[in-house]
């Protein structure tokens, strides 16, 4: 094991990922910036995952943790707080153990902290990807105008333009950050399955001067049906649990009047269209908008009036704000 300090603690938490374990690893190894470590968490997984782990651990120095709980977890967030506990680098990238990533994110992301002093997180554009590793249609970046370079920005304003109405951080893969930025989550991100993330990047955001957006897609985002989200969705699980992240969201960002209300809105609105659940599941998402929030009838209102501006404005695909 190599005594030197390294400069990024990667952290690759897996359960039941193996048929993605390879290209993950592989992606990680071969990354142009080389100063890291790895730490890998598997969370009592029933394939072969550990059989794939433990032939790479074996051949690779620059693992130096494999850590299998003989019961899982039950908490991707109880594997980050693990892991981000055995990391002895000042950085963080916390790699999904299905993605993958270009050869150049490191090293680019290492570049756009060490060139800001203020800026503690930083993240890059995504590829959204199938199971055999296709391209897919859908871009979840449609909002950038830069289309290139490194671009900076000011942490609250940040908040209020990009993490108010959806999570502009929408894959832990994309993001590198200050390991001390960690210490400033104080919300107990066990009890979310699904906007969790959500929380924590807008409590880490808020902590920082700035956050670094690098305008290239550097991470292949996987997508496949059974994702939690996608059962999140179907249940009515994620918009029960936005409710929770955005009375938290919105208390640091402090929004406008109308801000506050345009995000509401947004939420009430999908919540009353349902998405895939039954009316007696819908009722319950509004009930707890309702709960949090108070009348959803005028942030419906101002809802619909921003979206007809944003449609005037060309600004009607931008999903963040």
């Amino acid at each position: 094991m190599n005594s030197k300090t390294p400069r990024v603690s990667i952290i690759l938490p897996n359960y039941n990922h193996e048929p993605f374990l390879r290209e993950r690893l592989d992606t990680i190894i071969a990354q142009t910036f080389a100063d890291w470590e790895l730490i890998i968490l598997d969370d009592c997984s029933g394939d072969r995952s550990m059989d794939v782990i433990r032939e790479y651990a074996a051949r690779e120095p620059r693992i130096t943790h494999v850590i299998a709980n003989e019961t899982n977890s039950g908490s991707t967030f109880r594997q980050w707080r693990k892991g981000i506990a055995l990391a002895s680098a000042p950085l963080i990238w916390i790699a999904e153990s299905d993605d993958a990533a270009h050869p150049e994110f490191l090293e680019e992301a290492v570049g756009a902290l060490d060139s800001s002093a203020g800026t503690g997180i930083v993240f890059c554009n995504s590829l959204l990807v199938d199971g055999k590793s296709e391209k897919l249609p859908l871009d979840l970046d449609c909002d950038d105008i830069a289309g290139k370079g490194t671009t900076f920005h000011d942490a609250k304003d940040f908040i209020r333009k990009k993490m108010l109405v959806n999570n502009r951080l929408y894959n832990a893969s994309a993001v590198v950050f200050h390991r001390g930025l960690y210490e400033k989550v104080t919300t107990d991100l066990t009890r979310f399955r699904l906007c969790g993330d959500w929380v924590c990047w807008a409590q880490m955001i808020a902590a920082s001067g700035q956050v670094a957006w690098i305008h290239r897609k550097l991470n292949s985002f996987r997508q496949h049906t059974d994702k939690v989200t996608s059962q999140a969705k179907k249940n009515g699980m994620e918009m029960l649990e936005r409710a929770e992240a955005a009375a938290i969201i919105i208390g640091l960002a402090q929004p406008s009047w109308w801000k506050r209300n345009c995000m509401t809105g947004y939420n009430a609105v999908h919540a009353s269209r349902g998405a895939g659940y039954d009316r007696q599941t819908q009722l319950q998402v509004l009930a707890r908008w309702r709960d949090k929030f108070g009348s959803l009838l005028m942030p419906r209102l101002v809802f619909m009036m921003h979206a007809a501006m944003k449609r005037i404005s060309g600004r009607r695909n931008d999903p963040y704000s």
